[in-house]
């Protein structure tokens, strides 16, 4: 079987394609590319410098990022912290990277004794606090997580705060890679209204002007995807759930297939707020 070429850059060589064989269905892809090393240099900034925390000693910055998920985690670490080197594909699962400090304050809701992990990253004379959550909003509630933020706004002083995901707020006509920056959320809710829907905004506007410059896109890494992977994991999803259903029903307007260049909206233009689910929902 022929397989089409990925980006040069991104072509590793990968494991067998395999339904997983427990309870949940967890496809898997030939090939999956390295997060590759990022050149600073092609937009005229500094290299992130990586700043080890004392233990038990959560510093000011300038800025905080939060980041929820080990995937998230892992490319957060490799683009503030380790952005001169690659990063397997596997390393999304690693759970622990070197230098984050578990954050062991109690948090009001949150049963565990560590709520969190951080590091600090400098990008040029400004301190960028990162912090991997283990209190998440559907799972520890809104108590929860309020009281860690505001244990960490106290401590930190940041003038800016960051909230990095996946999914949180997906538009059914951007393809999957496309970057969102808003200002603004409103919390769903299923069981009120949408009337009824809280929406919290502030007047934070993005700065655009670092994406003119001509070589922003040699920094952006598209998402690899390739049709024998879509073919791959509809095969995969069938075979798992005894379906037949055709790539056109489970991958609709082929949204799963990455552009060329990943888009980045800014919306805070116009303050357009993105919905967060209280509870899990799926999304793409």
């Amino acid at each position: 079987m022929k397989i089409e070429a990925r980006p040069a850059r991104l072509t590793l060589p990968g494991t067998k394609v395999a339904a997983d064989s427990s309870s949940d269905f967890n496809p898997k892809i030939e090939n999956h590319p390295d997060l590759p090393a990022i050149d600073w240099t092609a937009i005229g900034v500094s290299v992130p410098v990586h700043q080890i925390p004392e233990a038990d000693s959560l510093p000011q910055a300038d800025a905080l990022l939060f980041c929820w998920t080990e995937s998230e985690w892992a490319a957060t670490n490799q683009v503030f912290c380790k952005s001169g080197t690659s990063m397997s594909y596997s390393a999304k699962n690693n759970g622990s990277w070197n230098g984050w400090v578990p954050f062991k304050e109690a948090v009001s809701g949150h049963q565990d004794s560590v709520s969190g992990y951080y590091t600090l990253s400098n990008l040029g004379s400004k301190k960028l606090l990162l912090f991997k959550s283990e209190v998440h909003l559907h799972e520890q509630g809104e108590a929860a997580l309020s009281s860690l933020v505001q244990i960490l706004l106290e401590k930190i002083k940041p003038s800016l705060v960051i909230s990095s995901g996946t999914s949180g707020g997906t538009i059914p006509t951007k393809h999957v890679g496309t970057v969102n920056v808003v200002n603004a959320g409103c919390l769903y809710d299923k069981s009120e209204p949408s009337s009824e829907w809280p929406v919290y905004s502030n007047s934070w506007d993005a700065g655009w002007t670092i994406l003119s410059k001509p070589g922003f896109q040699k920094i952006l890494f598209p998402i690899p995807t390739i049709a024998a992977d879509m073919n791959s994991i509809v095969n995969q999803f069938n075979q798992f759930y005894q379906m037949n259903y055709p790539n056109s029903t489970l991958d609709i307007n082929s949204l799963n297939m990455g552009d060329p260049i990943p888009q980045i909206n800014n919306m805070t233009t116009k303050g357009t707020a993105f919905i967060i689910p209280r509870q899990p929902l799926a999304t793409t």
